[in-house]
């Protein structure tokens, strides 16, 4: 989102396995307070680092990343609902790339009328066929692709491919070459607007709104085509590289910007 500053703010991560723990990694690393809920994992770990979800709806920012899970103690189908989405704060950022149903759509649609909450969605209810009306309100929304880079299929396979060759008792002998990046330089002018520079970076290599645009294509079709166009939006996505591959060359040294990118997993030179 262009001109949010994340410097001050809280944020807070549900779900602290794999995938949040690297966002708290990440939002310690640009300054940020964090706020963690994660039940099972508090339960096994006796950590009082984590918190309940409740204060998590005071946070800025809010991110998920927690499994589908349909009963129990740590139910999490419509965990964000018609009682608990009310309590999220004026101007809150609200983001879900774990499963659709962790939050009650027809709630969350409901909610924009009358309240100002930036959402930004990978994941839907009822994927393929998802509701236009959430699609219209939602700051920017995406067809369930947030691990689509080539990396990550790549290491997905390389899982499939390793256990195969166990169950076979078979020598794995397939080592994955990913092609080299066309252009893995970026120069970026370190500035007095951090959050800005960053996002020339991030900006320069995937670009949010791309995939809004798509998306907001299926508003002009009937839920049947919209269906079929959500899904080939997964399986014709565009190759996608991490930022692994990436080296950023500063103009001119910054210990505060080299050590943030750093974090981010890029080379960072000057």
């Amino acid at each position: 989102m262009n001109g949010l500053s994340v410097k001050d703010k809280t944020i807070g991560v549900v779900g602290v396995g794999n995938i949040g723990s690297r966002i708290v990694r990440l939002a310690k690393a640009l300054g940020t307070n964090v706020l963690m809920n994660d039940p099972p994992l508090q339960r096994k770990s006796g950590s009082k680092e984590f918190v309940s979800l409740k204060e998590i709806y005071s946070a800025d920012i809010i991110t998920l990343h927690v499994p589908l899970n349909k009963d129990g103690i740590d139910k999490t189908v419509h965990l964000f609902n018609k009682e608990n989405l009310p309590m999220l704060k004026d101007g809150a950022l609200l983001i879900n790339a774990s499963r659709g149903q962790v939050i009650n759509n027809q709630a969350l649609s409901s909610l924009l009328d009358r309240k100002n909450i930036n959402v930004v969605l990978d994941v839907w209810e009822n994927e393929p066929q998802i509701s236009f009306d959430l699609l219209k309100k939602v700051k920017y929304g995406s067809p369930h692709i947030a691990g689509y880079s080539l990396e990550g299929k790549v290491n997905g396979t390389t899982m499939i491919y390793n256990a195969l060759c166990k169950f076979l008792n078979r020598n794995p002998v397939w080592k994955p070459a990913p092609p080299a990046v066309a252009n893995p330089v970026i120069e970026a002018i370190p500035g007095n607007n951090l959050e800005s520079t960053l996002d020339k970076i991030f900006s320069s290599i995937y670009e949010i709104k791309d995939d809004d645009d798509l998306m907001r294509k299926m508003l002009s079709m009937n839920k049947d085509e919209a269906g079929q166009y959500f899904d080939s939006l997964r399986k014709s996505y565009k190759l996608r590289r991490e930022f692994t591959n990436f080296t950023v060359k500063l103009t001119k040294p910054d210990e505060v910007l080299s050590r943030i990118l750093k974090a981010f997993r890029f080379n960072a030179i000057a």
